[in-house]
């Protein structure tokens, strides 16, 4: 019945009579765009990359970094052009101490830097490889994870949770994006039965056990 996948197979593994075959999935959705994975955005690092960043997370983060960078470089050079003049900073708000307009500068962007800096708590960013056997390509990723805790149910007491959910959503996307997403179809030899088919399958299709839990999971009995 689904013959394709079976005659296109990339590679095929027999268990007795049970013949389980792995074919391109040319269909396979986005993993950016399910619902429990609204809280990333993700990009490659590559300069002619495009992101796929649906509700802005990835955005939203450069945005808050750039605030906060150029309010630091503004405390910086205000800090310096003082200091250089030897005033105490711990005086700003007292009479001839610096212009007003100068001390005005610096308040604002401490309060800019300090804004930035708590909104950008709501995020992780992360650099990471996602391994299959095309490479290992890198992904920047940024992660809301009030967000991530609503979506997916999860605690992510620790940052290590965190960067676990980080590494799976890099790893489906990764495989996604190099096209290493695939249908698997399941023929039986001796009774004849048709296919079963399922498509979406991310793993190692040359690994006979990987092929043999895909088939488990769909309700046949084989062993390795």
């Amino acid at each position: 019945m689904f013959t394709r996948t079976i005659d296109d197979a990339l590679d095929r593994h027999m268990f007795g009579h049970i013949e389980v075959a792995f074919a391109h999935d040319y269909d396979a959705e986005d993993p950016m765009s399910w619902n429990d994975h609204l809280f990333a955005g993700i990009q490659r690092n590559d300069d002619n990359s495009i992101p796929s960043d649906q509700d802005g997370h990835l955005t939203e983060y450069y945005r808050l970094l750039d605030h906060k960078e150029e309010a630091l470089d503004n405390l910086n050079i205000l800090g310096s052009m003082w200091a250089d003049k030897g005033v105490d900073l711990s005086r700003l708000g007292e009479e001839n101490e610096v212009e007003e307009y100068e001390a005005y500068e610096y308040i604002d962007s401490m309060n800019c830097y300090d804004d930035a800096v708590e909104e950008m708590n709501e995020y992780r960013e992360y650099n990471l490889q996602a391994w299959d056997e095309w490479g290992a390509p890198e992904f920047r990723i940024v992660i809301n994870v009030d967000l991530a805790r609503e979506n997916t149910g999860l605690e992510l007491a620790t940052e290590e949770s965190i960067e676990e959910l980080a590494q799976g959503i890099v790893d489906s996307y990764g495989a996604w994006a190099e096209g290493s997403v695939y249908v698997v179809g399941i023929e039986n030899h001796e009774t004849g039965d048709d296919d079963d088919i399922m498509g979406g399958v991310y793993g190692n299709i040359y690994s006979r056990e990987f092929a043999a839990e895909v088939a488990n999971n769909m309700g046949y009995e084989v062993t390795v």
